[in-house]
């Protein structure tokens, strides 16, 4: 894990995006806007079930159920300014203009192996496009983009190039 002053970070997000510092990057979607740090409520999810139990029991608050109805229990019985002091850890919340931005650009590719395929492969040829498709067939990425809901005509962007899909 990568261990900061507010998060620990798994090292999938080097081994699979290239990025060393996922801090770095919140920071600057902070900066621009694009996230905010979520109340306490908004992440007691992050909380194991003993811990919600121990929140309720405290606040005198029968605790059972699944960790969802204490989820619940905890967000409807118990004050953001309580909960802060039990939450020191955050998760991020995406702002209007986040939300915005991810909706105009639902299908952006990035990444090492992109970067580096479309640094060395000519797209303008036949046989450096086909070689190209075949990398994103081969790695999954066309089917992700599927999965996400993609459809014919939809906008796809990597690195300044931008094209539309089609099957």
């Amino acid at each position: 894990h990568y261990n900061t002053e507010r998060n620990s970070f798994p090292q999938f997000w080097h081994y699979e995006f290239g990025i060393d510092n996922p801090q770095a990057i919140l920071n600057m979607l902070l900066e621009r806007g694009f996230i905010r740090i979520a109340t306490a409520k908004e992440s007691v999810e992050k909380l194991k079930v003993p811990e919600l139990k121990e929140i309720l029991s405290e606040h005198g608050i029968k605790a059972a159920g699944k960790k969802v109805d204490l989820v619940a229990l905890v967000r409807e019985n118990v004050s953001e300014e309580d909960l802060g002091t039990k939450i020191p850890f955050r998760r991020y919340a995406l702002t209007d203009l986040g939300e915005q931005e991810v909706k105009e650009n639902e299908y952006v590719i990035e990444g090492p192996r992109i970067e580096k395929m479309l640094g060395y492969t000519n797209l303008e040829s036949e046989k450096g496009f086909t070689f190209f498709q075949n990398f994103l067939k081969m790695n999954g990425i066309l089917d992700e983009l599927e999965q996400l809901g993609i459809q014919e005509g939809d906008t796809v962007r990597m690195y300044g190039l931008s094209f539309d899909y089609y099957k």
